[in-house]
Formats: structure tokens, sequence, C-alpha cells
């Protein structure tokens, strides 16, 4: 009986020594899996599966865009790992040229939406006159580079001999428009008289390069001639008579010819009061006049007088009277000094005289040099 007792009581304190024991042993931790669904130990994420581009990586790391992996899944075109815009990933899509917004930190001075040439924008860079490209495109001539007129391209324009605009720079002296010769401007060249080139244009009969007066051809390229020897063309018709005609000539009374000449062989001649005159095809404006001159004869003997008139294109007339003291052989009478400038020339007439001495009243009249 008393055995039977410390039996039960070994059995009942063996079994509460053991319920002890397993009260104070440490409970077992159930490690995390990634993609179990559940977000727990180091996760960030835990979507239930281990596929990536889906919002929750494969490693349970969340994706998002400036994370620095570009996720197609997720509808990235690119991840650069920031957020700033305009460093050719900007909100994770791709910016490049031609996407129609400038990105500046790529270097883009323009981004109109295209790759077209000379509309202003080429290749995101801005196209513009002076940057040394030609766009016809933008109404461009030429592109040199520079703003500077006078060196072939002015603000994108070709300057060329013809432009009507003088190029110094370009050698040019003059640009009428044109390259047509004897007009004063041939090939932008400017021509005179003394340039040794006859411009028949210009009303030049002869050009010899100088600016002597005596020689053939004087200074305003006419050449010298038994009417006009000092140079110039005669404005009048049959000026010295050595025709042996009054020709061109017309008189109040009897105009005859002399052989009693001051040069050559033929001089004309009135007796008694009768002009000597003559009227010019085209009025000549006196500051054209190179020369105004013409000899008289009389009997000194005689007490001459003669009367010179000549008139205008306007109507009105001058006149000038020599006594007399002056008349004695021949004489010769130089008008232009006693002429109205800013006038023209129409007529010259020359009075023989009445009333001397008792001799012939003979005036004789040569060498009309009325030059221009």
């Amino acid at each position: 009986m008393t055995h039977t007792i410390l039996g039960l009581l070994f059995l009942t304190l063996g079994c509460s020594e053991q319920s002890f024991q397993n009260q104070t042993t440490e409970p077992t931790v159930v490690s995390s899996e990634c993609g179990d669904g559940f977000h727990d130990g180091y996760e960030q994420c835990d979507d239930g599966n281990l596929i990536d581009e889906d919002g929750c990586s494969a490693t349970c790391l969340v994706e998002y865009c400036g994370d620095g992996t570009s996720q197609a899944g997720l509808g990235e075109e690119c991840d650069d790992g920031n957020m700033v815009l305009g460093d050719g990933c900007g909100g994770c899509f791709e910016e490049i040229c031609g996407d129609g917004t400038i990105h500046p930190l790529m270097g883009e001075e323009c981004d109109d939406g295209n790759g077209i040439a000379e509309d202003g924008c080429f290749e995101c860079t801005e196209e513009y006159c002076g940057d040394g490209v030609l766009q016809a495109g933008l109404g461009e001539e030429c592109d040199d580079a520079n703003a500077i007129a006078g060196d072939g391209c002015d603000s994108c324009i070709a300057e060329y001999c013809g432009d009507a605009i003088v190029q110094a720079g370009l050698g040019e002296e003059c640009d009428d428009g044109n390259t047509v010769a004897d007009d004063g401007c041939n090939e932008c060249i400017l021509e005179y008289c003394g340039d040794g080139i006859v411009q028949v244009g210009l009303g030049e009969a002869c050009d010899d390069g100088n600016t002597i007066d005596d020689d053939d051809c004087n200074n305003s390229c006419q050449e010298a001639s038994e009417f006009c020897p000092d140079g110039g063309t005669s404005v009048l018709v049959n000026p010295d008579f050595e025709d042996g005609t009054t020709t061109g000539w017309s008189s109040s009374g009897t105009l005859s010819m002399t052989t009693m000449s001051h040069d050559g062989s033929w001089a004309a001649s009135t007796t008694g009061n009768y002009y000597c005159r003559q009227d010019l095809a085209t009025p000549t404006p006196v500051t054209d006049l190179i020369k105004a001159t013409f000899w008289t004869w009389h009997d000194g003997k005689d007490s001459p007088a003669q009367s010179i008139e000549w008139g205008y294109s306007d109507g009105t007339t001058d006149s000038s009277f020599l006594g007399a003291a002056d008349l004695a052989g021949w004489v010769q009478v130089d008008l232009i000094p006693e002429m109205t400038l800013g006038k023209s020339l129409s007529y010259i007439q020359v009075w023989g005289y009445s009333g001397g001495g008792g001799l012939a009243d003979v005036t004789l009249y040569d060498t009309f040099e009325f030059c221009e």
C-alpha cells in the first residue's frame, strides 16, 4: 500500500515537471517568404507573386518611376533614377529631339517636332541668318556668317553688280541696276570722258584717255575739226564758208562769197546795212558752249560800226556793238562772256553798216567757231 502511493506520487511529480519544461522553452519563429502575399519582415511589398514590372518586384521591392530601373510593364520608357525634366528622361518618358518640347539640359535650342531642315529649327538647333548655313527655305540667298554689307552677302541677300546698290567692298564704283554699256556705268565701273573707251551712248565721238583739250580729242571727248579746231562740235552749219556757198545762212540783203578770207579760201560778204544770220537746228545751252567766236572785217578808214545780236530759245535776245575804234581789218569777236547763263542759244545775227566815210560799206564774215 505504501509503495503504491509513492509510485503514484512519482508519476504525478514527473508529469508536472514535463509540463513545466514545455512551457518555458522559446517559441519557434516562422520566416517570411516573398511572394506569399503577406507583407512582413524586410519586404517593401508582397503582391503574392514573383513577377517583375507589376509594381512589386520578384524580390518584394516597390517598383516606381525614379528607382533607376525601367519598368516597361509599368509603361516606363526610361528611368534615370531622378524626376528631373529635360535631361533625356522626364517622368520616365524619353525626351528626344523632335518631341516638340525644348530640353535645354540636352542642349536643345528649339524643337519644332520634326527633323526638317530650313524651317527655322533643324536637329533642335536654331537656323538663322548669320549662322553660316544657307537656308533657302527661309528665303536666304546666301549666308556668310556675318551681317556686314558690301562683302557679297548682306542680311542673307546676295550682293552683285546690277542690284542697283553700290558695294564699294566688292570694288564697285557705280551700280545702275544693269550691266549695259554706254550709259555711264558698265559692269559697275564708271564710264567717263577720259577713260580711254568711246561711249557712243554718252555722246562721245572719241576718247583718247586724257583730259588734254588741245589735241585731236578734247576734254569733252569730241574730235577736233576744221569747224572747231580747238575741239568740240560745231552747232552751226557751214561755219567757215569753205564749201564756197552761204548754205545755212540767210540775209536781209545780198550775202555773197568772197575770196578775201580770214582763213582758208572763202568768206561771206554784205555791202550795206544788212545782216548775216543762222538759226540753230537745236537750241544749245550756253553752259554747253566751249567757244563762241567769229571774225569780221571792215575798212577802218570808213569809220565802220557793227551790231551783233543773238537770240535765246525763250524768245529773249542780247546784243553787242562795235565802233570804229574796234574795227580795222580782221577782228575776232568773242560772245561767250556776254551771253546769259541758264539760257539756250537759238540764233546768231551779225549786221553790216552804212553811212561811213564815203567808201563802200563792206562787211566780211568768216570762221564762226560756235562749238559745244
